[in-house]
């Protein structure tokens, strides 16, 4: 009777050794840890990506918050003019960015899904008595000014070879609804901007801008819309931006899609 107890010291002292093994060996783990959070850089770009009183809202901002919920990883989102985005993207200094349209340039810094959020056109806005015409040819809009956003591409085809090579004259800011104000005060001949964005942006100013007109044929023709990661980041590994896009695709096709972007277009 009198071995018992000190069998019984013998055996919690042996626990305690192993424990401590382990701890010191890395293979406790811990229960502390918290889930992987994203930062993703946004522009204001209603109605996909936008903040109202500094919270980050959008059809796109919804349906990456939803894909990064069911993988277990949380997202915060911060806006950004595009321009700033792109360099912060190659610097690493997000994790990720919505949502650029693929090009080769910008998938050396930067790792697309394979499912895309939207595509859409990017078509040229004029004046309803202007005379100028959009023939598909970008060398016949000779010195007319086009307002654009800074940063933007049209998704490696010839809209954005013309601005490239200065046969398109843009005059860039970081506020489609600037590049709007710009055309109807006349400091500006064209707009050219995507069609989806252009049209929600119409409907929410203040004071309604619906005499511009769209000319056709398109700019440039129907491009993606992507969420991508940067090269640089220590958080965004392919593993978890496979399962990312797992999840975007079933978002897609489980209906979710639909339901969070008809919250937002009418």
């Amino acid at each position: 009777m009198t071995k018992k107890p000190y069998s019984l010291w013998l055996g919690l002292m042996a626990v305690c050794c192993c424990v401590a093994i382990l701890a010191g060996c890395g293979t406790v783990p811990d229960v502390t840890s918290k889930p992987v959070t994203l930062l993703v850089g946004i522009e204001d770009s209603k109605p996909f990506t936008y903040t109202t009183d500094g919270v980050a809202k959008g059809v796109f901002v919804e349906t990456v918050t939803e894909a990064c919920k069911r993988v277990g990883v949380e997202v915060n989102f911060k806006l950004y003019p595009w321009a700033d985005l792109m360099r912060m993207a190659q610097a690493g200094e997000i994790d990720g960015l919505l949502s650029p349209v693929y090009t080769d340039e910008r998938a050396t810094f930067m790792t697309y899904t394979k499912t895309a959020l939207a595509e859409d056109n990017a078509s040229f806005f004029v004046l309803p008595d202007s005379k100028i015409s959009f023939s598909g040819d970008f060398t016949k809009l000779g010195n007319n000014k086009v307002a654009t956003i800074k940063g933007y591409c049209f998704g490696n085809g010839a809209c954005d070879s013309a601005i490239d090579d200065g046969i398109i004259h843009v005059e860039q800011s970081n506020s489609l609804r600037e590049n709007i104000q710009k055309v109807v005060d006349k400091q500006a001949d064209m707009l050219l901007e995507y069609d989806m964005a252009y049209e929600f942006e119409i409907q929410a100013m203040d004071k309604p801008v619906n005499t511009l007109k769209k000319l056709t044929p398109s700019a440039s023709p129907a491009v993606k819309f992507f969420i991508a990661f940067s090269k640089k980041s220590a958080k965004a590994d392919q593993e978890l931006i496979d399962k990312i896009d797992e999840a975007l695709l079933k978002i897609k096709s489980d209906g979710t899609y639909t339901k969070i972007y008809k919250s937002y277009v009418k």
